[in-house]
């Protein structure tokens, strides 16, 4: 308030704005070669974080009536955090008459979120010497909260190569985290590529002046969950008294239809390699659809009690254009002095 005289000089020797944080990472890794041709791998971390900030403004540095909320004012507040991850990997490997190559992954991913936070402050403290909440005086306010959020993967892929001339991956990822609506919790992600190293066939292996052609195709699904914790639940909070009694409110809107923003997306390329891999093209040719966009903090109608919605799946967005870039390395090369150039451009609509 206007009342208020800043003391610089008592703001800087006698208050206090002091904050400790503290981190620390475990992990455990794990491989074990099961067969020959099989590996199991597990990673384990833990992630552990606390801060705790300590506040006191005494009345030497803000000059106000010791009736005044701001007289001898301190707080405390606190918080912790764990994250647990975990990632198993299965894959199998495995080579036949030299041409034949497979390569089988499974895998299983968990991440475990927690949050707890704590705040007190007060005000009027009977000495300005006694800086600390849990000394006496008047709450000014209180406050707590915890949160936690949980995911889980899990992932098939295959890889089959085929004397380094085809190549085809194909895979499915299955996703499920509880940030989303209950009605659509899972969700299911394809993918498949193609790949034709030209280049290695017998019609172009003798020809030596060029070093890699070769054709790409892929197509896959891959999804976005909302942020936040508690997304698509209907929250109430505490709205003080009414009357005589402690009341609360509706806080937000339960969302059980909150969907995954998914996004699907096409790809055709073709790399060229001259010159001992000096001269290299690369053609691009993309389409990529977003269905189900997330926006945040949609505005919905007051009639319904509400001004927002936290998320809301509201329609589609499509990018698709080309990519086309030349690099030449080593135009000039010396002991000292190495030149080369790229060259790129593209359109996207």
């Amino acid at each position: 308030s206007s009342s208020k005289q800043y003391n610089p000089v008592a703001m800087a020797k006698e208050s206090i704005n002091n904050t400790i944080s503290r981190s620390m990472r475990v992990s455990f890794n794990l491989r074990y070669q099961i067969l020959n041709s099989l590996l199991l791998t597990e990673d384990i971390a833990f992630d552990l974080g606390s801060t705790k900030n300590k506040k006191f403004l005494p009345n030497s540095a803000i000059g106000v009536k010791w009736t005044d909320s701001d007289y001898n004012n301190g707080s405390d507040n606190m918080s912790d955090n764990i994250t647990v991850n975990t990632n198993t990997k299965l894959i199998f490997t495995k080579t036949f008459n030299e041409v034949h190559k497979v390569v089988f992954t499974g895998m299983a991913q968990t991440r475990d979120y927690n949050y707890a936070s704590y705040s007190s402050a007060m005000s009027g403290f009977g000495s300005s010497e006694v800086a600390d909440p849990t000394a006496g005086g008047k709450i000014t306010s209180l406050n707590s909260g915890t949160s936690q959020n949980r995911s889980v993967g899990f992932l098939a892929n295959g890889h089959y190569n085929y004397a380094d001339r085809y190549m085809i991956t194909a895979g499915v990822r299955y996703d499920g985290n509880s940030k989303m609506g209950k009605n659509s919790r899972w969700g299911s992600f394809p993918s498949v590529s193609l790949a034709w190293r030209i280049s290695n066939e017998r019609f172009l292996l003798e020809k030596e002046w060029i070093d890699e052609l070769k054709l790409r195709a892929s197509w896959g699904k891959s999804g976005t969950s909302p942020s936040g914790n508690y997304t698509y639940i209907g929250k109430f909070s505490s709205n003080g008294n009414y009357m005589d009694m402690s009341a609360i409110k509706p806080e937000s809107i339960q969302l059980n239809n909150l969907k995954w923003e998914i996004v699907t997306q096409n790809n055709f390329g073709v790399d060229l390699a001259f010159l001992n891999h000096n001269l290299e093209v690369t053609f691009d040719l993309y389409d990529k659809v977003s269905d189900d966009l997330l926006q945040k903090d949609a505005k919905i109608s007051s009639t319904t009690g509400f001004g927002t919605v936290s998320y809301f799946n509201s329609g589609k967005i499509r990018n698709y254009g080309w990519e086309f870039r030349i690099d030449y390395r080593n135009i000039i090369k010396t002991e000292d002095f190495n030149l080369g150039v790229n060259f790129n451009v593209s359109r996207n609509r």
